[in-house]
């Protein structure tokens, strides 16, 4: 059945219960600039809605590079058939429209969806499990984050405070001291309001991060699909994915993964079913011991790192890749075309680069930007991986 692909990033905020919590401008144009990812699990003839129209050609040349020949539509009512329809995350919205279009889906309830996403339940199993770390709170009033805070433990100073729903670092709130400021305090208080709760954590050493991957489905058992490892900045914000066709990452993790199976059951018997991505983390605690933490983030929906997993069909033996979140100058409508170009001229032997976004959506220079790295090593890979995260912005 020929699948409808719709890229409603910004999931999270339907979640919560602030009324005011409504998408702003840079998060639809963020909706508009990724709408194109979903080439990394698409299959030929399926349909891509793009929000605001791409670049003429652009997925011509995503289909001569080795990735599936796709239909892009900025009108819904363009289609004219029966069709499969797979958003990022369920919500009432789409759930309408999909009615309303005839569309076939098949989704848990919204209920259900709206509590194994909730930061509440991946809190809760981590203190039930003993799993989380030490010093982070549950807190649902405003009295009770000062003396949450004065319980994190000496060694750090750094803590995050971060709201029920959110996405991709956003909804949180980072700080250092004993004491909080104003503008935290009322973060705090708003938040509360909409929600009832907020989560403390202590800052820690990151080693490294890896997205779990999992299948939950309607009938049978929950299928691990497979481990990418993430890369994050150093205030936590996701940056890409890093894959292969070894299974080196999974042996790395699997401690991690069986906690992740353990939690996709019992997602199922909470009535969920679905694509489910897991956040784990080594880090290192205040005494310097490397610790793991297996349910960073539960994340009941895709994830950049789920369909990172469908980019390894263009892979060869031996290669090392990433998929990369890019921020590219924007200053003219031309500037993210001659960044990637002078990359491109510049890469070592070897080293082959796919984009997987446009440069222009709706006429105007892409600011979110999506390319694969492929290299037969991995150093190769990781060199350039910093060129393109670390954006080159003299003169070309």
């Amino acid at each position: 059945m020929t699948r409808l692909f719709l890229g409603n990033f910004d999931f999270e905020y339907s979640l919560s219960s602030e009324n005011s919590r409504q998408p702003t401008g840079p998060v639809q144009r963020m909706n508009e600039e990724l709408a194109s990812v979903w080439v990394a699990v698409a299959d030929d003839g399926d349909f891509i809605w793009t929000p605001a129209a791409v670049e003429e050609g652009f997925f011509d040349e995503l289909a001569s590079q080795g990735l599936p020949v796709l239909q892009a539509v900025t009108e819904l009512r363009q289609i004219d058939r029966t069709i499969d329809v797979c958003p990022w995350g369920w919500t009432d919205e789409w759930r309408c429209r999909a009615d309303e279009h005839n569309w076939r889906f098949a989704a848990p309830q919204q209920s259900v969806i709206r509590e194994v996403n909730s930061r509440r339940f991946s809190a809760d199993l981590e203190r039930s499990w003993g799993t989380g770390i030490t010093g982070a709170a549950v807190i649902r009033s405003i009295d009770e984050l000062p003396p949450a805070i004065g319980r994190i433990p000496t060694g750090t100073d750094r803590w995050v405070v971060k709201a029920e729903f959110g996405m991709s670092a956003r909804e949180r709130m980072l700080h250092s001291g004993r004491v909080p400021d104003e503008s935290v305090l009322n973060w705090v208080r708003k938040h509360l309001r909409a929600d009832g709760i907020v989560l403390l954590e202590p800052w820690v050493e990151p080693v490294e991060e890896a997205g779990l991957q999992y299948t939950v489905p309607w009938s049978g058992m929950p299928v691990f699909e497979g481990v990418v490892p993430l890369l994050c900045d150093s205030s936590g914000v996701y940056r890409g994915s890093q894959f292969s066709l070894d299974v080196e990452a999974e042996l790395r993790w699997m401690p991690a993964i069986e906690t992740g199976m353990r939690v996709a059951r019992l997602l199922k018997q909470r009535g969920y079913f679905g694509p489910l991505g897991i956040d784990a983390m080594r880090y290192r605690d205040t005494e310097g011991a490397e610790r793991i933490r297996p349910l960073q983030d539960i994340n009941a929906r895709h994830t950049m790192g789920r369909l990172a997993l469908g980019l390894r069909r263009l892979l060869k033996p031996g290669q090392y890749a990433s998929w990369l979140y890019a921020r590219p100058p924007a200053d003219s409508p031309d500037a993210p075309r001659r960044w990637f170009q002078k990359i491109s001229r510049q890469l070592p032997a070897g080293v082959r680069l796919v984009r997987t976004s446009p440069f222009l959506v709706g006429n105007e220079p892409v600011r979110h930007f999506t390319v694969v790295v492929m290299a037969p090593s991995a150093e190769l890979r990781d060199e350039v991986e910093a060129k393109l995260l670390n954006v080159d912005r003299s003169p070309i």
